[in-house]
């Protein structure tokens, strides 16, 4: 499930919400929480589905405190079956 959006929009974007600013790293990780929680896993869970080293990744990600690379946000979709439009995009919502 891969979009059209060229990674260098993506990569040089924050998105603006009607009263706050979020940057894409707090957006992703608010959308990575959604999805785990909506499927029941736990982080350390997502992390070994995911093939990473180490759950605090994950957290890290959540919290908004990392950028994830291009190959995980990919991954992550794939997992979930959701676009990286999703992930990285304000104007589709958490839900759906």
């Amino acid at each position: 499930m891969h979009d059209a959006i060229p990674v260098d929009r993506v990569a040089a974007s924050s998105v603006t919400y009607p009263i706050t600013q979020v940057t894409l790293p707090t957006l992703f990780g608010s959308k990575l929480r959604h999805l785990r929680q909506q499927h029941h896993l736990s982080q350390i869970e997502l992390a070994q589905l995911l093939g990473l080293a180490a759950h605090a990744h994950i957290s890290l990600l959540e919290r908004g405190r990392h950028e994830p690379s291009i190959d995980l946000v990919i991954a992550i979709a794939e997992h979930f079956g959701v676009t990286t439009d999703y992930l990285l995009w304000d104007e589709i919502a958490i839900d759906g």
